[in-house]
């Protein structure tokens, strides 16, 4: 990773050249260990798409942990679900990442055949779906 910076005669009295070098390092390293990790979750989840759901209606975390381990199970075992956020005070919505070999309408199907929770899909989009659950 390159880094260039710039200053103007006016700011050249108050430079201190150690510090800027410390800074820069610091950039560098706080950048690799970014770049890092971006690399190893993009290789990881190559050919698997992500997809957020959101899901409405949601009265109990019970409920959301038990639409989440269903469509683990109706997806497959490459499937990862993951709840990433339960607002059970205000919207009653949660936020669910899945990551499927799987297209969008499959992971809407998978959905909508869950046993035992009527989930009613009402937006597919190309890496999102909105649901609510039906009381």
């Amino acid at each position: 990773i390159e880094h260039t910076a710039s200053a103007t005669t006016a700011d050249e009295p108050h430079l201190d050249p150690q510090s800027v070098v410390l800074a820069k390092r610091a950039l560098q390293r706080g950048a690799d260990g970014v770049v890092l990790r971006m690399c190893t979750e993009l290789l990881q989840s190559y050919g698997q798409p992500i997809y957020r759901l959101r899901l409405w209606k949601v009265d109990s975390l019970e409920t959301c942990l038990g639409v989440a381990d269903a469509l683990r199970t109706s997806l497959g075992d490459e499937a990862v679900v993951a709840v990433d956020t339960v607002d059970l005070r205000g919207s009653n919505s949660a936020l669910l990442s899945v990551r499927t070999k799987a297209h969008a309408t499959q992971v809407a199907r998978a959905l909508q055949g869950m046993r035992g929770i009527t989930v009613t899909v009402t937006g597919v989009d190309c890496r999102s779906l909105v649901a609510e659950i039906a009381r």
